[in-house]
């Protein structure tokens, strides 16, 4: 019979039967994954990509996704950690269009 896997949970209180708990694990990686927010997405016929800004200019690049984690997606191809992406960009976008770079808030 398989057993069904098993989590310690540090605290004073027990944790009764049929009661849940939220949990975040932290899960070492051998490299880690850029994340972006899922609003920078862009799909269209030629798949998903997502608007990159490099020197005031935008280029459209094709990605692969990993994890959907709801507001945030994992990019295992096409962004590097420290690219600069368009949040929500519209579907006029294209290659080569000027763009202003903003800071975010918060």
């Amino acid at each position: 019979m398989k057993r069904a896997p098993e989590i310690e949970v540090p605290g004073d209180e027990a944790v009764l039967p049929g009661s849940f708990v939220y949990a975040r694990l932290q899960v070492p990686r051998a490299r880690p994954v850029p994340m972006i927010p899922a609003s920078a997405l862009v799909v269209r016929k030629e798949g998903t990509l997502v608007a990159k800004v490099s020197e005031g200019a935008v280029t459209l690049v094709p990605v692969k996704l990993g994890r959907d984690l709801g507001k945030e997606i994992e990019v295992l191809e096409g962004v590097a950690a420290g690219d600069e992406v368009v949040l929500q960009p519209p579907d006029t976008l294209e290659s080569g269009q000027a763009v202003e770079v903003v800071p975010t808030v918060g």
